[in-house]
C-alpha cells in the first residue's frame, strides 16, 4: 500500500492518495483546494483512481471533488 500525503491550498490542508501497489487502483481522500498536486501524485505513481471521497463536507475538503473526479475519470 502506498500512501501519499499532500498539503494543498492556502490553509495547507492534507489530501491523500492511497494506492494498492499491485493493481495500482487508488483512492483520493479530501481533494481540498487544488488538484494540481494530486494529479501530479497520480501520474508519478501510475495510479488508476477509482474513488474520490471526503471525510466530511467542509468546503476546504470538498471544493474540488467534482472537478478531480471528472479529470481522473
Amino acid at each position: 500500500m502506498i500512501v501519499k500525503q499532500m498539503p494543498v491550498g492556502t490553509m495547507a490542508n492534507f489530501s491523500y492518495l492511497v494506492v494498492e501497489e499491485r493493481s495500482r487502483d487508488a483512492m483520493v481522500i479530501d481533494s481540498g483546494w487544488e488538484i494540481g498536486p494530486i494529479e501530479a501524485a497520480v501520474r508519478n505513481t501510475g495510479a488508476k483512481v477509482k474513488f474520490v471521497v471526503a471525510t466530511h463536507e467542509h468546503f476546504d475538503h470538498v471544493s474540488t471533488i467534482s472537478e478531480l473526479a471528472s479529470k481522473l475519470g
